[in-house]
């Protein structure tokens, strides 16, 4: 596959607590020579990315982000504020408490809740596979592949084991495209086992010019 097939389907992301407004620029005119998917930023640059990028590239944020255990209120609350600053797509994180505690129901009602009020932003819903059990990834698999739910999950974490990954999308005959993210140093790595078990990559650190 060419390098610029896996792109398209990249968020270029930065994440890091410290980054700032320069690197965000930088960041969205990377993203939109390289033909990312998104840029993937702080919901606190939402607002100026959206009018720095213009257009060129779809911006992204995160809820509820790294841990989760926002409250839904709270978690509905960053959504509605990021889809009014412009964002074009949500990165929400799941509840992994609810999670050992087999709160299922809660956990399908708080996504289909924010699904609802994405309407036709773009959600994808952040399973931090490393802390789950084999059995707790497919029972999420299974939800957020239900048809009424419409949306795109997404395995996050770099350095993900992508055999481990294909099996449960066999095993629960998930659909929807997953994305992987990537740190700089297991970028190679990483897009060679997620293009051999069907995923797509979805962060993209600088690349050498070339």
């Amino acid at each position: 596959m060419d390098i610029r097939n896996i792109l398209n389907a990249t968020d270029h992301t930065l994440l890091r607590p410290t980054a700032t407004w320069a690197e965000i620029e930088v960041l969205i005119d990377e993203a939109a020579d390289f033909g990312c998917a998104s840029v993937c930023i702080p919901p606190s640059f939402v607002y100026e990315a959206v009018e720095y990028a213009d257009g060129k590239i779809p911006v992204c944020t995160v809820v509820g982000f790294p841990n989760g255990y926002s409250t839904t209120g709270a978690k509905l609350f960053e959504t509605e504020d990021a889809l009014e600053s412009g964002a074009e797509e949500i990165d929400m994180v799941i509840n992994l408490g609810w999670v050992k505690d087999g709160l299922w129901d809660f956990i399908e009602d708080e996504i289909m809740q924010i699904r609802d009020l994405c309407e036709d932003a773009i959600l994808k819903v952040i399973v931090e596979t490393s802390e789950l059990t084999d059995q707790e990834k497919i029972h999420l698999c299974q939800i957020v592949t239900h048809p009424d739910a419409r949306r795109r999950g997404e395995n996050d974490g770099p350095g993900r084991d992508a055999t481990r990954g294909l099996k449960h999308r066999e095993t629960c005959k998930a659909t929807f495209r997953r994305r992987v993210n990537l740190s700089q140093k297991n970028l190679a790595f990483g897009l060679n086992e997620s293009l051999q078990a069907g995923r797509e990559p979805s962060v993209v650190p600088s690349l050498p010019e070339g």
